[in-house]
């Protein structure tokens, strides 16, 4: 079942409200919110966002407790489920409709296209693989000796 997305200025209009209600809350100074909020559905709520927004939204939702009170505050859901992201946000798709509705040009150091992204995780990748690592630096193909271990436990 594909839910139909709001239209994006009426989306924008409620993320500025959003907006204004968690900054006015006096423990932290979001943007999905509204999408699921309007639709209910939180696959439809995950919208492509750029990564390092993405990362700001993992380092905000890595405080829970602080999350929640604001949240409970405020009357509305965060939105994000790291199982079904997707970052290929690019410009003049739906979420940059809503954003530059709601706010304006997107800081352009902050929203990076899909091709850029790749782009630089690639070159990351090449870095990672000439020192031995794998998967962004997640894995290793290091051997150890018995004698190397030995040495280490010392």
């Amino acid at each position: 079942m594909t839910v139909e997305l709001p239209a994006a200025e009426r989306v924008a209009e409620r993320a500025r409200e959003i907006l204004a209600a968690v900054g006015a809350d006096p423990e932290f100074a979001a943007f999905k919110a509204a999408v699921y909020e309007m639709t209910g559905d939180e696959h439809a709520a995950e919208i492509p966002i750029a990564v390092p927004v993405d990362e700001m939204t993992h380092a905000m939702i890595a405080q829970p407790q602080l999350l929640a009170r604001i949240t409970a505050r405020v009357g509305v859901a965060i939105i994000h489920q790291t199982d079904q992201e997707h970052t290929d946000w690019r410009p003049g798709d739906y979420t940059d409709q809503v954003y530059r509705a709601a706010w304006g040009e997107p800081d352009r150091r902050l929203w990076l296209d899909a091709e850029e992204v790749t782009r630089r995780l690639d070159w990351l990748d090449r870095k990672y693989i000439a020192m031995g690592f794998r998967k962004q630096g997640q894995a290793h193909s290091f051997t150890f000796s018995t004698a190397e271990l030995a040495a280490s436990a010392v």
